[in-house]
């Protein structure tokens, strides 16, 4: 019963970027463009960690790992997600495109755009919301060899277009009818639940409609 729980619950609402990955995963197609040399890569949840799992920045990788986002490839080889794929006539949901699209961050892209530090098996990773992040970890680790921000009490200043930020329409995207056991998907209700502020962040970066800005009466 806790397995097929928790196959409905991110079935219906994970968070994932299926645009993001749908939009990489034509690069590899037929009659594409090619990759660029200097797109950016999916680098996996464990470039993350170094820097986004301190104490003082909020422990957000240990956040990540606590949620059902994280275990998004363990819910499909549970019976209860066996039981729904055959159901939809799908042989193995681990290996079902229709399922790993929003399980499994990065999935269908070319193989260029996919670090070998990437693990598949860890789900909807940061970068499903954010965005594949290797320039990301190379800029911010080059700022840091150079003593940028040292001594701040944070969060950093990251560049307009390093990053990307998630919102109702790339949730929407995962959680959406397609889903075998959909649930109305209420934005406002679950952004909450996977906010990872920064204990010095004034405001989040992704604000809900009338959601008043920091100082605000």
């Amino acid at each position: 019963m806790r397995n097929l729980l928790r196959f409905r619950f991110l079935c219906a609402a994970l968070a994932a970027a299926a645009p993001v990955t749908l939009l990489a995963a034509h690069a590899g197609q037929e009659g594409a463009a090619p990759v660029q040399a200097d797109a950016p890569q999916y680098v996996g949840a464990d470039k993350c960690k170094p820097c986004h799992n301190k104490a003082e920045a909020g422990a957000m990788h240990d956040k990540w790992a606590a949620s059902l986002h994280a275990k998004a490839m363990e819910s499909l080889a549970s019976e209860a997600a066996k039981k729904l794929a055959a159901e939809k006539g799908i042989a193995d949901p681990l290996k079902a495109p229709e399922c790993l699209k929003c399980h499994q961050t990065a999935h269908g892209v070319d193989a260029k755009l996919v670090a070998k530090s990437f693990k598949p098996e860890q789900g909807v990773q940061c970068e499903s919301c954010h965005g594949p992040g290797s320039l990301h970890v190379k800029a911010r680790m080059t700022a840091a060899a150079k003593g940028e921000g040292k001594g701040q009490p944070g969060p950093l200043a990251i560049p307009a277009g390093e990053q990307k930020l998630a919102d109702e329409a790339l949730c929407k995207s995962c959680h959406n009818p397609e889903s075998p056991s959909y649930k109305e998907f209420v934005f406002k209700d679950f952004l909450p639940k996977i906010r990872h502020l920064h204990p010095n962040r004034k405001e989040p970066r992704v604000k809900l409609p009338g959601e008043p800005a920091a100082g605000a009466n």
